[in-house]
């Protein structure tokens, strides 16, 4: 009986006799191969019938088997078919995925010389490539898919390539060679008897003649197609020849009602199918003919039956959009690619949708939640599903998207809520609301919030203790998050609004939270709260507690999956890393600093050898015929040199194939700050070192080179003398090594791959565009388009790029994905936030400062004093690179952010929690190193200009983006970064208990917390349990104290909590007792030293820059 349902299904007699046989095989093991087999039939029965997401299914089960299997050959089978799902669904992103999986397949398939089957992936290939418009791509492989085919006297692979190839050289104007081809292949078809595809072959020829306007011969073409079609049932076929003819009549006068009756015809074929892109190119051809041509909604049951879109009082109104920038789909948070009209925008609210996803969201959901109760919002655009969600709380294991407010919910905690049917994710805060993009009032929302049963005669009959405790949870309500998050308790202790309140009170809330209380109670009273939630989530500039609205965290790019990323400390390993990429360089090199030196050398060697100069070696991949590009920000003289002007005429000289911009052409306080490279779009670097002077250094950190072994001319960086005022002599002194110590550098930088190194290239292409419009002399500059190489890799990270971007720096809109990363993340923290950073500005300054990135510490920090449990948040920042007059004011705003004021973090826990030691939850630091002079001590601070933080060892955020309102808030400052999370765990411990850290970031602290310590590597363990007393008592702490002490007796009058007025402060380089200087020293355990938070306390005065500028230059 097996045999007979394995032959039934093998012959394509019926879906269902397939999955009879599916269900013999399963039932015994030694059939898996069997069962393999049927599984590809299966899918590929979907397919035909344009069931293409149950397709993808079964061939994702297929390849999963194939590999337990190890059976390579079905494996890219099943790849194969994959692809041509994905391609199907004719978006950029998913043609680029098929790439991918046919690259992946036809490795596979050489292995085992299955020339057949690699003949038909790479024709599929060909495919691919013409969608995302790589024509000379597709050509080369359709010319050898033939090849294959003609060596194993492949007939039908002949043609099937003839046929493609032909179609190709039509589309580009090269109709009478197309033509050729097709006609071969149509021969070579007629001879085998397959009527399909001659059908194919007539419709592209018929296409031909009427692009020569001979449309009396296309239509006995498409005729001719249309009638074979029929005769094999081949119902997608009839429908393109139909949609062809009524296109052919509507350029014929008089014969416009004939093409309707045509296009009626096919519309009616492709909706009976689900086939969404059919259903679409019906609509380009009627809006041809009238505007806005509506599809008839009767026509889509069953499946399509809620492709209008119900959104209380107004629907959305999509129509076909080109995007000139790189947008998400709001429903499944992939680029809708500005390469031509793949998008579709509603005209009232502009929310952006894949044409494909219109659909998709009934053809995924639809099938699968089937019970008959009240509808739920499955997505941004509140498209309804027919039945309940079957929701259980979840444990989401990597960041995921809530499909209702697009905001992450984070996986570090059972935080959020998965339908068991569908896997539909939202946090928990969002099963009760429904997302409002195009309504005219909120009367829908009270209906959602309508639940049956007897509530009692407090509230109205609208709401019960279910509301209440979920609408506690709304973010944007002015309710802290103390007392939001007390929403599941009070569900479980009240019945009545009113027992809700008398409960609140008997807790041990602030008077604020019970006042708030209090004030909730009245306006659960009151219909009109529920437009209230509504506003207060679009008043972004209004909201104090910013860290509470969703989906702020909103990137240009989503999550890409299995990066191989890399961490690098300080100049030297950044700079070998980075030089190796420029080195490997095939196609291109992009570049975008800050501040820019183009002849330092990227290595130190003895004697130093000139091609290690970055201007040589750049000239030199010039000279191979790379393009390199590079984007300087023209810098406003009053805040500092940086040499750009200067930097871009000795880059331009130096080769045709090197071009600079600078932007902006005009005066401006801020700047960008972007700091990363990318080479041919594989590789990318990003974070807060630029290649330029006083940046290359080592663990080491050392402070003197009289000898000029490292640091040469003017890379002896001594900033407190003299800021070089030039950037193209590498060998000039500036300052006498002889007599001052250099200043130290301490960085950090991320290297990444694949679809990441991508994102970062394609930020970059749409700078480049916007800037070249900035000025004439830029127009002969070439306009770059965006990036679409595919890159299969095999990180085990998940990445994501972040940016700081606005409309004066070159996005539509202002993006502060960066500053929403470092938000999200701080609210997953359970036990440790580590910083490293070159400021410390945030919302407990006041001043007026926006960013809340320190209030939200303080609420996690009260949190576990409440709960009585271990979190440490730690913070390495340095005094300024020059603290003079006019710098004052930095260190102004950021002691007013510590310690400064009762609304600063330490003021506020002690004024809240008097009894507690604040150095248990937080601690500042800053770092410091010394050296020998010609038989002289001196000593000088290290420069912290990294721009991280790690999060419970799992969490990384590396980028360019100082922590303050420059940075953070997208409109000002232009900054990039990358967000990364790993999939490859550690077992460490976490205050004593066993703990599972994610590689990439426990390795990163790990040796952060060893150089800063003076661990060498046999001891490096050491750290391994950053919360414990063990380590962050008796070591850490223990070592900043006590390196403090030492350094304050050997150089007195260095920055320390004695130096209360700028008066009193000399800033000594060197030691005042030499005899006495070296045996003290040797109790210097690495560099970690306490920040002195009283340092200039009494301090008043004002700089000019202060009294001339903007208090938001220094924010």
């Amino acid at each position: 009986m097996s045999k007979v349902a394995f032959r039934l299904g093998s012959s394509r007699q019926g879906i269902e006799f397939i999955q009879k046989a599916i269900t013999t095989f399963s039932k015994d093991p030694k059939f898996l191969k069997q069962h393999v087999g049927c599984l590809i039939d299966l899918g590929i029965s979907f397919y035909d019938d344009g069931e293409t997401l149950n397709a993808i299914d079964q061939f994702q089960r297929c390849i999963e088997l194939a590999k337990h299997l190890n059976d390579e050959e079905i494996q890219g089978q099943a790849m194969v078919h994959l692809g041509n799902c994905c391609v199907r669904l004719d978006d950029q992103q998913e043609n680029r995925r098929a790439i991918v999986l046919y690259e992946e397949a036809k490795s596979l398939l050489s292995k085992k010389n299955a020339t057949a089957e690699l003949g038909f992936c790479l024709n599929r290939m060909g495919i691919a490539a013409e969608r995302i418009s790589s024509y000379e791509a597709a050509i080369e492989f359709y010319n050898e898919s033939m090849n294959l085919y003609e060596g194993i006297g492949d007939q039908i692979g002949i043609a099937k390539n003839l046929n493609d190839l032909g179609y190709v050289d039509i589309r580009h104007d090269r109709i009478q060679q197309g033509s050729e081809k097709l006609e071969r292949s149509l021969s070579i078809y007629i001879a085998a008897g397959h009527k399909n595809a001659q059908a194919k072959c007539l419709l592209r020829l018929g296409y031909a003649f009427y692009l020569k306007n001979m449309f009396h011969e296309a239509e006995l073409k498409y005729d001719d197609s249309f009638q074979k079609c029929k005769a094999t049932g081949y119902k997608t076929g009839q429908a393109n020849a139909l949609l062809e003819l009524a296109r052919l009549n509507l350029k014929i006068s008089g014969k416009e009602t004939l093409a309707m009756n045509f296009l009626q015809e096919a519309q009616e074929i492709f909706t009976k199918s689900g086939d969404v892109d059919g259903i679409f190119r019906c609509q380009e051809v009627s809006d041809s003919v009238r505007p806005a041509v509506i599809i008839d909604q009767v026509q889509l049951e069953p499946k399509l039956k809620n492709l209008q879109v119900e959104d209380g009082e107004r629907l959305h109104n999509f129509e076909i959009t080109t995007f000139r920038s790189g947008t998400n789909c709001s429903y499944c948070q992939k680029f809708i690619w500005g390469v031509s009209k793949q998008g579709m925008s509603c005209t009232h609210c502009q929310t952006p949708i894949h044409k494909k996803c219109l659909a998709a969201i009934q053809l995924s959901f639809l099938n699968v939640c089937r019970s008959t109760s009240t509808s739920t919002s499955t997505s941004n655009l509140n498209i309804q599903v027919e039945g309940d969600h079957k929701f259980v709380r979840s444990h989401f294991s990597s960041p995921t998207f809530c499909h209702h407010c697009q905001g992450f919910i984070w996986g570090l905690g059972k935080q959020g809520f998965q339908c068991e049917t569908c896997q539909y994710s939202c946090h928990e805060k969002c099963l009760m609301l429904v997302k409002e993009e195009c309504i005219a009032d909120m009367s829908h929302r009270r209906r959602h919030l309508s639940l049956s049963g007897s509530v009692g005669t407090d509230l109205p009959e609208i709401y019960n203790m279910d509301d209440i405790a979920r609408l506690m949870q709304v973010p944007g309500t002015g309710i802290p998050l103390k007392t939001r998050q007390k929403g599941l308790t009070i569900y479980q202790n009240c019945f009545l609004a009113s027992e809700c309140v008398d409960w609140m009170l008997t807790q041990n809330l602030p008077l604020k939270s019970r006042q708030d209380a209090v004030n909730l109670a009245q306006r659960l009273l009151d219909n009109r709260y529920i437009d209230h939630i509504s506003t207060r989530r679009r008043q972004f500039k209004d909201d104090v507690e910013l860290y509470t609205i969703t989906n702020f965290y909103s990137s240009y790019v989503p999550i890409r999956d299995n990066i191989d990323a890399k961490w690098y400390v300080d100049g030297k390993d950044t700079f070998e890393a980075m030089t190796v990429a420029v080195e490997n360089a095939k196609k291109y090199i992009f570049m975008s600093w800050w501040i820019f030196c183009p002849v330092i050398f990227t290595r130190r060697t003895v004697p130093r050898k000139e091609q290690d100069r970055l201007d040589n070696i750049l000239k030199l991949k010039a000279e191979e015929g790379v393009k390199i590009y590079f984007l300087l920000w023209d810098e406003t003289n009053m805040a500092c040199s940086n040499h750009s002007k200067m930097n871009r005429k000795y880059l331009e000289n130096i080769h045709p194939n090197i071009l600079c911009i600078r932007h902006p052409q005009w005066v401006l306080t801020w700047s960008h700050h972007q700091k990363f490279m990318v080479v041919d779009g594989t590789i990318a670097f990003t974070g807060g070192i630029d290649y330029n002077f006083g940046r290359f250094d080592t663990w080491a950190h050392e402070i003197t080179d009289v000898e000029g072994k490292y640091w040469w001319g003017i890379d002896y960086y001594v900033p407190q003398v003299q800021r070089p005022d030039q950037s193209i002599d590498p060998d000039r002194e500036y300052a006498s090594r002889d007599e001052l110590p250099r200043m130290p550098w301490h960085d950090v930088q991320i290297q990444v791959d694949g679809a990441c190194a991508r994102d970062l290239a394609n930020n970059f292409i749409q700078r480049w565009n916007h800037h070249r419009e900035s000025s004439p002399k830029y127009s002969r500059y070439p306009i770059l388009d965006y990036e679409d190489i595919v890159i299969s890799t095999r990180g085990k990270a998940s990445c994501q790029a972040i940016r700081s971007l606005g409309p004066w720096s070159g996005n539509p809109t202002i993006e502060r994905s960066i500053y929403g990363a470092y938000m999200q993340a701080i609210q997953s923290a359970e036990h440790l936030v580590y910083f490293e950073n070159q400021f410390f500005v945030s919302g407990t300054a006041g001043f007026g400062v926006e960013n809340q990135v320190t209030c939200l510490l303080v609420e996690k920090i009260f949190s576990a004093i409440r709960q009585d449990r271990k979190f440490r948040v730690v913070v390495v920042f340095p005094q300024p690179e020059t603290v003079i007059p006019d710098n004052i004011p930095v260190l102004k705003y950021e002691y007013a952010t510590i310690s400064r004021g009762p609304q600063s973090i330490i003021g506020r826990i002690k004024s809240e929690f008097p009894h507690v030691n604040v150095s248990d939850y937080v601690s500042f630091f800053q770092l410091r190193s010394h050296g020998k002079i010609h038989g002289k001590f001196f000593s000088d601070q290290i420069f912290v200009h990294s721009k991280i933080m790690i999060v419970d060892d799992r969490i990384s955020i590396i980028s360019s983006a100082n922590l303050n309102d420059r940075s953070f808030l997208g409109d000002r400052d232009s900054e990039i970064g990358v967000c990364v999370w790993d999939d490859e765990a550690v077992e460490i411990k976490m205050d004593g208990k066993p703990y599972r850290a994610n590689k990439f970031s426990h390795s990163l602290r790990k040796y952060l917390w060893n150089e800063h310590c003076g661990i060498q590597v046999e001891n490096q363990d050491l750290m391994l349990d950053p919360i414990s007393d063990s380590v962050y008592r008796d070591i850490w702490m223990k070592t900043a104290e006590e390196n403090t002490r030492i350094y304050e007796e050997v150089f007195p009058g260095i920055a320390s909590n004695d130096i209360k007025v700028y008066a009193q402060w000399k800033n000594p380089k060197e030691a005042q007792d030499h005899a006495t200087a070296e045996e003290k020293l040797k109790g210097i355990r690495g560099h970690l030293q306490l920040h002195p938070l009283e340092f200039l306390e009494n301090e008043n005065s004002r700089g000019i820059k202060e009294m001339l500028a903007s208090k938001d230059l220094y924010q």
